[in-house]
């Protein structure tokens, strides 16, 4: 049988990936709770308050929070005794550093629900409930020093600060890491101190869903709304609660938007006099919509009209999860 002390540190491997945590860190911080424990009087529970102790030096590093209010001096470890202090994070900020062209984008979470659009023009917004375009939950300007992304806040009606930095690096194309600062955070979302971040848009990437099973007719509206990926990637879609919709190509800028009806089985968006793409009035209607879970809804149908002939309307979309809906990241 697994003990407690056990799955605690499975857990912790598993909230953790990228953050490496060595033995030293551990000694040290058994080491610091031995100095405080009373050894006459608490020496049975040692075992499992070091392991408490020790789930303290990576949870400081992970812990839950906001994606942003925060704002302050880099973490850092100093090992018991006399020394510099050591950056715990050099390893996971191993890679290119950020460029407003290579963050320009829409990124996603792993293993969250949360979405990020850097633009070159120097603006970010942020959205864990599927609505990065149409109403994000924070909308703010950034500026980069070396690795670190500084952002100052627009609107943030629920957040705690106007003002936070994170330090960010690129190990591979389409990905990045990120460092949040402070660990003074607010409510604007919930994700981890340390994450990756992977691009949704404008890389394209690649994903097979012929074999998908347990395909079922959509019978609720309410699963259409959020942020999809075209299957085929190089397009977003955001279908909003208020009967908005918006697509963004590899550019990352929005295309089209109007209005968006379902009915019959069928999702119709037409476009608005705003739309940069298609004319006011054209049409892409999908019929016999159908949803499938695979750790994240899909849903798939038939294009029976598509007036604007834009390149963006393939026939599934990925929803990319959020706080919003019950699916998970992957």
């Amino acid at each position: 049988m697994i003990s407690i002390e056990e799955r605690l540190v499975l857990d912790i491997a598993a909230v953790t990936k990228g953050v490496v945590v060595t033995e030293r860190d551990l000694l040290d911080a058994q080491r610091a709770v031995d100095e405080r424990v009373d050894s006459r009087g608490r020496r049975d529970h040692r075992r499992t308050v070091a392991v408490v102790a020790a789930a303290a030096v990576v949870v400081a590093g992970v812990g839950i929070g906001a994606f942003q209010a925060f704002g302050g001096e880099e973490q850092e470890i100093t090992p018991a005794g006399s020394g510099p202090s050591v950056d715990i994070y050099e390893d996971f900020l191993k890679g290119e550093a950020p460029t407003a062209e290579n963050l320009n984008g829409f990124w996603r979470v792993d293993n969250g629900q949360s979405m990020v659009r850097f633009q070159t023009d120097g603006t970010v917004q942020f959205s864990d409930q599927g609505a990065v375009i149409s109403d994000p939950v924070t909308t703010g300007t950034y500026t980069i020093d070396g690795d670190t992304i500084a952002v100052t806040t627009t609107a943030a009606p629920r957040c705690a600060s106007s003002e936070f930095t994170m330090r960010a690096t690129l190990p591979a194309p389409g990905l990045v890491n990120v460092v949040l600062t402070d660990p003074q955070f607010g409510t604007c979302g919930t994700v981890a101190t340390t994450i990756a971040l992977e691009q949704v848009l404008p890389l394209r990437l690649d994903f097979d869903n012929s074999d998908v099973r347990g395909w079922q007719p959509v019978t609720n509206k309410s699963v259409l709304y959020g942020d999809w990926t075209a299957e085929g990637g190089g397009y977003l879609l955001e279908i909003a609660e208020d009967g908005s919709y918006y697509v963004a190509d590899e550019s990352t800028e929005t295309v089209d938007q109007g209005a968006w009806t379902w009915g019959n089985s069928g999702l119709t968006l037409t476009s608005s006099a705003d739309s940069a793409l298609c004319r006011s009035g054209d049409r892409y209607v999908l019929g016999g919509v159908e949803q499938a879970f695979v750790g994240t809804t899909l849903i798939r149908g038939t294009v029976e009209e598509n007036t604007c002939g834009g390149g963006w309307t393939p026939d599934r979309w990925i929803r990319i999860p959020d706080a919003g809906t019950s699916d998970t990241g992957s």
